[in-house]
């Protein structure tokens, strides 16, 4: 509000205002910036938390943060295409990982004791568990599929998923860490075989590029997933499956590669950091300042 711009003109130089969130796009040319960046991480609309009315305001926001600001940054192939329709300075910028927090975890050592007596393959996940995003019943399957072995899952449960998570949780081989800091988390990651990213197709998924795949490359990890078209194209070391039987398939040949390609799993993070796509947003930006 006021206290916002009222410290935004304080500030000396050059300025540019950068949205996150699209209901931002109403303060616009209130900063004394030069120009506004629209930086579209996700697809806000929809997110499951809003109700229908609320999803339809925040379509019209995303709209008018995409015409509102000179660049606009696109996390997937579906958001640029969106606003490239009505922005020419629309690019797109993939999400990352952080390397260095977790390339110790590709040595299967790093892992907490207690998760390195747990009988393999494991197959882990790490992330949110949330019903609007997960495959709950895929992840039933693959816990049945693969009974020699564990299923584990490292993450905050949200409030409606408590049912689903009970349900996977009553199959002997599944194994619930609960939530883990992000400091503590590479010492879970280290334990998997195989990472998962176990999402449901629907609209939010088709926008959405998990920053966790990054991290689970970082790691070594080789990755199965399903519901995220944006993935597609990174095969071998990202195997995107479109039904359970596929998924199964992928994971059945990874454990059969096992560390097999390790090292070119963690040069593809190593390239996909946070530093880089610091580095390519900012020479976009200055180089929209320079013109």
């Amino acid at each position: 509000g006021f206290l916002a711009r009222r410290e935004a003109r304080r500030l000396p130089g050059t300025r540019v205002a950068w949205i996150y969130d699209p209901r931002g796009a109403e303060a616009v040319g209130t900063f004394g910036e030069a120009f506004a960046v629209y930086d579209c991480v996700d697809d806000y609309a929809e997110q499951a938390a809003y109700s229908a009315r609320s999803r339809e305001l925040v379509r019209a926001a995303d709209r008018t943060a995409g015409v509102r600001a000179r660049l606009v940054f696109a996390t997937t192939r579906s958001l640029f295409e969106r606003h490239a329709q009505q922005n020419a300075r629309t690019y797109l910028v993939p999400n990352v990982g952080d390397f260095a927090h977790f390339a110790a975890a590709a040595d299967r050592r790093f892992a907490e004791p207690e998760l390195l007596e747990l009988q393999r393959p494991v197959l882990g996940f790490a992330g949110n568990l949330v019903v609007s995003k997960l495959d709950f019943e895929l992840l039933a399957e693959l816990a049945r599929t693969f009974a020699q072995g564990t299923l584990l899952l490292v993450g905050p449960a949200e409030r409606q998923a408590r049912e689903s998570l009970a349900r996977l949780e009553s199959l002997a081989n599944v194994r619930w860490l609960g939530p883990r800091s992000y400091t503590e988390l590479p010492r879970a990651v280290a334990a998997f075989d195989v990472a998962l990213i176990p999402y449901l197709e629907n609209e939010y998924t088709r926008s959405c590029f998990p920053l966790k795949l990054y991290e689970y490359l970082a790691a070594g990890k080789q990755v199965v997933a399903t519901g995220l078209p944006e993935l597609v194209g990174l095969e071998p070391h990202v195997v995107v499956a479109w039904d359970a039987d596929a998924a199964v398939r992928a994971i059945g040949n990874a454990l059969a590669r096992g560390a097999a390609g390790r090292a070119e799993r963690q040069a593809l993070a190593a390239r996909n950091t946070w530093d880089t796509r610091t580095s390519r947003l900012l020479d976009l930006v200055e180089n929209e300042l320079a013109s």
